[in-house]
Order: structure tokens, then sequence, then C-alpha cells
């Protein structure tokens, strides 16, 4: 949740690294919405600036806008920590709200985010546990992690009724390993070694 305290330390941030954002964006820099920002001092003052209208919380499957109302939908690490049935459904909605030339992109890390703080274990180390064993483990609203590979990722959007315009993916190497000699559930055992080993995803796709 965005406050006072967050943002004053985003635009901080952009006050002193203005190179960078520039090495980022490049040509699309806007030199004038740049200066705007940085003289805002609140989250209201940014919101307006920005010309954003900040929904929190919300439900993402019952979005209250009229059908063809965006130009892009985006999500960031967000969708592995939502279920299965739900995607579906805020793809679905989100499918609704997107224009005809609209583009959704999402990002999506399919990591064990316990490796992130734990060098021990290997990023696809949540893969070896059965599903009811990973329920009991973390089907939970503070470390919900669903596990859907990038395959089972790609139908959900198909069966939303977009088609999938991009897939970029990240493989982890020190995984493909591990998972060769893994005892893994039958649900990822007729998966390809390329799609279990698979970190993150950017998923882009159009209505159709």
């Amino acid at each position: 949740m965005l406050d006072d305290a967050l943002i004053e330390q985003m635009v901080g941030w952009m006050r002193e690294n203005v190179d960078v954002l520039l090495g980022i964006y490049g040509r699309w820099f806007k030199e004038d919405r740049y200066e705007r920002i940085c003289i805002t001092k609140n989250l209201s003052d940014v919101l307006d600036t920005c010309q954003i209208f900040y929904h929190c919380s919300a439900d993402a499957s019952k979005v209250a806008m009229p059908d063809e109302t965006f130009d892009a939908i985006c999500t960031i690490n967000t969708m592995e920590h939502i279920n299965k049935k739900d995607i579906s459904t805020i793809l679905k909605e989100g499918r609704r709200l997107l224009k005809r030339t609209g583009l959704a992109a999402h990002l999506i890390d399919h990591t064990d985010h316990w490796a992130k703080s734990d060098p021990r274990i290997c990023s696809m180390h949540f893969l070896k546990f059965p599903d009811w064993l990973w329920r009991i483990i973390a089907d939970n609203k503070f470390a919900y992690l669903n596990r859907l590979r990038v395959s089972e990722m790609l139908e959900l959007f198909r069966e939303s009724g977009m088609k999938i315009v991009g897939t970029d993916v990240t493989v982890d190497d020190r995984s493909v390993d591990y998972l060769k000699s893994a005892r893994l559930p039958r649900r990822f055992k007729k998966m390809s070694l390329r799609d279990l080993a698979t970190a993150t995803s950017l998923i882009t796709a159009r209505p159709l």
C-alpha cells in the first residue's frame, strides 16, 4: 500500500538518479513531467501529477469500469500469489476492460520465494512437495504461492479469451540440474525441464 513516506523515498531517488532514468527510458523520458514529479510533496500530489487513480484495496475480478476502458493492463510479480481460479476470473475481467487494440503484460516470478533468503535451496525447491502438503505449508494470505508453471499460465490466458503476443522467459540453470534428479509429484513429472525451471516469464497478450 502506498503512503507518503514511500512516495517521499521514491521521489528522492528520482531526483538523485536522473541519469539512470534517462538510460532506461531514452527518447521516452519526459523532462517536463519529471520536473513536476520532483517538486511533489506527498502521495496525492504524485497521483495528480501522473494522472493516476489509485484504488486500494480493490477486487481485480470486479472492476466498476465500462467495457474496453483501458489501453493496457499490467502486473509485476503478482500472479504467482493468486490461486488458479481467481487468476482465471481476473484475466477474464481484464479482457472485458481492455480495448480491442489494448495490451496486457504480466511479469511473473515462478520461483520458490523462500530460496531468496535461504542459499541452501534452489529456486525450484518447492516443486518437490505434493499439492496436499504444499497447501499446508503455503496456503495462507501471508506467503501464498500457486506454483503454476508457464505452460499452465498460458493456458489460463487462452481460456480467458486472450491471444498470446509474446512469452519471454528466463530459465534457472541451477534448478535444471536439481530437477533432473528430484522426486517430483505426478503433476510436474509430465512437464518439460524448461517449463519447470523457468524462473520468470513476461507474458503479453491481446483480446481475441
